[in-house]
């Protein structure tokens, strides 16, 4: 089930089709559960987070509210759920297909790949050794930026 709500307005073109630039509007979006069934920027998190197959793409308790201006639709931060990653979004994309959102993550670190998991001890460790001590918490939170566009999304983990 989805809920839709969308208010809208723009200048008609030949054949009476909308003049995309020239849409402004505003809805929301609301669900309980939503299945991705294709996403390039998603599966390219999950690499760079190591999470594995254990992750679908299928998000709960969407609430996006989303305004369209210009060309672009922006959306406001919302936060949702994949498996045990919270995961709060924001940004914006353009008729163009170009992409600039904010991921703000937070998720178990026993859900990270091993690697992840062996450099954060590792840096851990290695501070520990100059006398820093670092708890290391149970868990982790980063930033991810996801900017290109629709067909090749770049992923930027943000430290």
């Amino acid at each position: 089930k989805i809920g839709l709500l969308v208010d809208f307005e723009s200048m008609l073109g030949e054949n009476l089709s909308l003049i995309p630039e020239l849409v402004i509007g505003r809805g929301r979006l609301v669900s309980d559960s939503i299945m991705v069934d294709e996403s390039i920027a998603f599966e390219n998190m999950k690499s760079i987070l190591q999470l594995g197959d254990n992750y679908t793409s299928t998000f709960h308790g969407i609430d996006i509210k989303f305004s369209v201006a210009a060309g672009r639709m922006t959306v406001e931060p919302f936060t949702t759920s994949v498996g045990n990653l919270k995961l709060t979004v924001s940004g914006n994309h353009g008729l163009d297909n170009t992409l600039n959102y904010l991921v703000k993550t937070d998720m178990p670190r026993s859900d990270l790949g091993s690697p992840i998991n062996s450099l954060i001890n590792l840096f851990s460790g290695s501070l520990s050794a100059f006398g820093l001590n670092v708890p290391i918490e149970e868990s982790i939170k980063m930033d991810i930026k996801i900017t290109g566009s629709f067909g090749k999304p770049v992923i930027t983990p943000l430290f």
